[in-house]
């Protein structure tokens, strides 16, 4: 009978530093909060759309889905641009083949924890 699979502590810890984005870098929050934005708009657009709860007993779970359709491919691009502490010895190569991957699924949080998506610091705000 095999063994059934056991993490490392030091995969433990980078799982749970992976899950918890509230105490993380302004990057991270900024991906964080595109991912919450996308996925409260398709829920909200979704529930809208199927009639709420008055007309559309599973409004709900439309709404649920529609905002896991859209927020899934962000989700794990994310997950993949955080990979370091999991997978320390990965090549130049494999690492390049997990960014583009990663490019692949979701370009807009990619850029979010590169910071390609941060204001410049002397930027002001025209009115």
């Amino acid at each position: 009978m095999a063994k059934p699979h056991q993490t490392t502590p030091a995969a433990t810890d980078a799982i749970r530093a992976l899950l918890h984005t509230h105490d993380s870098t302004a990057l991270r929050r900024a991906a964080d909060d595109s991912i919450l934005e996308r996925a409260r708009h398709a829920y909200g657009t979704a529930y809208h759309l199927s009639g709420g709860r008055s007309d559309h007993a599973h409004a709900h779970d439309v709404a649920l889905v529609n905002a896991l359709h859209h927020t899934a491919p962000a989700v794990v691009a994310f997950a993949l641009h955080h990979l370091t502490q999991l997978l320390p010895d990965l090549t130049e190569e494999q690492w390049a083949r997990l960014d583009e991957a990663a490019v692949e699924l979701d370009l807009q949080i990619c850029e979010d924890l590169s910071g390609a998506n941060e204001p410049l610091p002397h930027a002001t705000v025209q009115r």
